[in-house]
């Protein structure tokens, strides 16, 4: 048992659909020989076969056409195998079936040519109907899977945030305190001016260039691929138990299906003007009354679970069965059989009723599947974007800590030793105060930036820069101006980012008025929107530092020229 329902659980959508569309047509053509007043009276039991062999063959003889014509045909032209494998195999059914029932005894002739085109009628419907439900289904596989690659890739771009983020530890600030201090550690012998001489060459040699590298050389943030994806795939054993609730009666797509399907058998034994009353009363009388059954089931019975659920469906649409069926009685009354639909309907409806309702929750499913990945990959690239700026905001910090503080220490240490030495020569005591202020700074050095800016200290900032030769504007959600003094890291970005977006503004739209909007996109991520009346950026434009900066504290962001204004928006992570 457990290897039926595995081996259910990991059908494509065309193997499962394609089983139940024939089970649900080889039914239809069974059931009606076997209920309906048209079957040869005393041999129901041989029309019964003779149409369900008949409905299989037919579609063995498509899946054979199809397939072997496939091979020689590219995919774009896949449709022109299956418009010849209908008639085909429609017609050799039908001259296959004719034949069959003259040698059983049922027909005296064959009857190819109405047998054909009956065949051909349900199949080429059966097949649509396949087809609809099929490509539905596989279409969300196709999203499904294009979701979880990028689930998956972001998965290992957060490990590979991750280990970023832990490079930048304690141990590795401290094998750079361990390089700077083995460059200084001679100077402990040295008189003033060869001291004098090593501080400068360590500045330059040593202390810039790695503040340089911390502050521009970042990480690529393209980790490998990831390998054995898995595959995300509907539950088809559940999808078959929620296809069984009444709220997924659709009368109107369910009386479509079954007047299509009624339709060439109609046309073919009782004439066009049947066939089209049929279709009229159908919608104009039994469509309401279904809609009013499937009402009242709801109001009254609910929604129920296990066996009385199934209970339900039964009774659901074996009564909207019954009561198409009645209604048909409008225009049978007067034939020779006037309950040939009232027999028939009930088994048509729960057949296709049940296939319209597995269809339709294993729809829900794949669409509840793409959501929950979609949530996911916006957590992830939450996540991402937060370690992103926190490693940029690391190295920064180190890289600030070595411009400035290290470089500071050395450089006073340089300027106290040249004064000294305008006096006269410089004494042990001296020498070995200047060695220990150095040492200190040096011991300190630490991944700790300065506290960030508030938004308005930013604000005056920016403001004084730009004075006279543009105009700002900046409005503020006063809620996320809360939440930001609360978060250091997304003031920290904002530190960086406002400035820079506003300097692109100036250099590459040549903006005289930029308006600057901050406020909440949602609960986790706010929104830095900056319009102006700039040029449109131009395609040969290089990304640059810029760009960079964005690309790194930004969930996402865009720049977009419209009505002789550029709009740049930034997504950015805050807790």
């Amino acid at each position: 048992m457990s290897r039926i329902r595995n081996l259910f659980h990991t059908l494509q959508p065309a193997e499962l659909f394609s089983r139940l569309v024939i089970i649900g047509v080889v039914l239809e053509f069974g059931l009606g020989q076997l209920l309906s007043p048209y079957g040869s009276s005393g041999h129901r039991l041989l029309d019964f076969a003779s149409y369900t062999m008949t409905v299989l063959v037919t579609f063995t003889l498509i899946a054979a056409i199809f397939f072997l014509l496939r091979r020689h045909l590219s995919k774009s032209k896949l449709c022109v195998s299956l418009l010849i494998a209908l008639p085909i195999s429609s017609l050799i059914s039908g001259a296959l079936m004719g034949w069959v029932r003259v040698l059983s005894g049922l027909d005296p002739t064959p009857v190819i040519a109405l047998r054909s085109i009956s065949t051909f009628g349900h199949v080429t419907i059966a097949t649509l109907l396949l087809w609809l439900a099929a490509s539905g289904i596989s279409q969300h596989y196709q999203r499904l899977d294009a979701l979880l690659a990028e689930r998956d890739r972001l998965e290992s771009l957060k490990l590979y945030a991750k280990q970023e983020v832990e490079s930048l530890n304690p141990e590795a600030t401290e094998a750079i305190r361990r390089r700077i201090l083995a460059d200084l550690e001679p100077l402990k012998m040295l008189n003033a001016r060869n001291m004098i001489s090593s501080l400068i060459l360590t500045i330059e040699k040593t202390i810039r260039p790695l503040s340089r590298q911390l502050e521009s050389e970042a990480p690529t943030w393209t980790p490998p691929e990831p390998q054995n994806r898995e595959s995300e795939r509907i539950n088809w054993r559940a999808a078959a138990v929620d296809g069984t609730a009444v709220k997924l009666l659709n009368p109107f797509y369910l009386l479509l299906t079954l007047s299509l399907i009624a339709t060439p058998m109609n046309l073919l034994r009782v004439g066009p003007g049947f066939a089209i009353k049929f279709i009229v009363v159908t919608f104009l009388f039994a469509l309401p009354v279904l809609s009013g059954i499937r009402w009242i089931f709801l109001r009254v019975a609910g929604e129920r679970k296990g066996m009385l659920r199934i209970l339900l469906f039964l009774f659901l649409y074996l009564m909207c069965g019954l009561a198409w069926g009645g209604v048909t009685l409008i225009i049978t009354l007067d034939t020779p059989k006037p309950l040939r639909f009232l027999t028939l309907c009930p088994a048509f409806t729960l057949v296709f009723g049940f296939i319209w309702g597995f269809t339709v929750a294993a729809q829900q499913r794949a669409s509840a599947m793409e959501l929950a990945l979609k949530n996911a990959a916006g957590e992830l690239r939450w996540t991402i974007a937060r370690k992103r700026e926190l490693h940029r905001q690391q190295r920064r910090a180190l890289a600030h800590a070595l411009h400035g503080r290290i470089q500071a220490a050395l450089a006073a240490g340089v300027l106290e030793l040249e004064r000294n030495l305008k006096t006269g020569e410089v004494s042990e005591e001296v020498l070995d105060a200047t060695w220990a202020r150095i040492l200190d700074c040096v011991q300190e050095l630490n991944l700790r930036e300065v506290s960030p800016l508030e938004i308005e200290v930013i604000w005056e900032k920016v403001q004084a820069t730009w004075s006279g030769a543009v105009e700002l504007l900046l409005s503020v959600d006063p809620s996320l101006e809360s939440a930001l003094k609360r978060d250091l890291q997304a003031l920290a970005t904002l530190n960086d980012v406002l400035p820079e977006v506003i300097f692109n503004s100036i250099k590459h739209g040549k903006a005289t008025e930029i308006r600057i909007t901050l406020s909440y996109a949602d609960a986790r991520t706010f929104s830095l929107v900056v319009e102006d009346n700039g040029s449109a950026p131009s395609s040969e434009m290089k990304a640059g530092l810029g760009s960079s900066l964005l690309d790194t504290c930004a969930i996402n962001w865009s720049l977009v020229h419209r009505n002789d204004r550029t709009s740049t928006t930034l997504l950015l992570p805050i807790a």
